[in-house]
């Protein structure tokens, strides 16, 4: 059939679609506690305390 490219034993768009995952997946797990953190700082400050250790 004309038109069809050939595949190679490694298609780059779906090695980069991966990589694009797991980066993105890797810089949520790394982030996640600096959020938690926050969120729990703005959780006390919401409630009136004022030594929210931060």
């Amino acid at each position: 059939m004309a038109g069809r490219r050939k595949r190679g034993a490694f298609d780059i768009v779906g090695i980069a679609a991966l990589a694009a995952v797991l980066l993105v997946l890797l810089g949520g797990w790394l982030a996640f506690p600096r959020f938690q953190q926050a969120m729990a700082w703005q959780d006390c400050v919401a409630s009136g305390r004022t030594n929210c250790g931060g």
